[in-house]
């Protein structure tokens, strides 16, 4: 039984930066994302693997446009934008024991409305 193929783990990962921090260079913001994996540094590298392909699907970019240098960041990685820690599995029953599963189970952005009201806050 391998880490990949059994992860019985699973993490949550929620922003730590306020939504104003300048870190965030426009990406989105996750409220949270659960993800299946054995480890919370696979989760981040499997939620960063995620969130691109996401992103990249919802613009219909199948190859490089232009000139420019393709971003190869969602932010998950970063320790000052995002924070994760274990979930018990047994408390969500998302995951079957008996499946082998590994990757994002739940992910919801932060609104637009929610954004925008940390930074009136902020500038209040």
């Amino acid at each position: 039984m391998s880490q990949s193929t059994h992860p019985r783990h699973l993490w949550l990962i929620e922003p730590v930066a306020e939504p104003a921090d300048p870190r965030w260079q426009d990406r989105t913001i996750w409220r949270k994302v659960v993800v299946a994996a054995g480890s919370a540094a696979f989760a981040r590298e499997i939620a960063e693997s995620w969130a691109l392909n996401t992103a990249r699907n919802q613009l219909g970019i199948t190859g490089q446009i232009g000139n420019e240098s393709p971003s190869q960041c969602a932010g998950f990685s970063d320790v000052k934008l995002y924070a994760v820690k274990e979930v018990p599995t047994e408390s969500l029953g998302i995951l079957d024991p008996n499946e082998p599963s590994e990757g994002v189970i739940l992910a919801e952005p932060l609104s637009a409305t929610e954004q925008r009201q940390d930074l009136v806050q902020d500038q209040a």
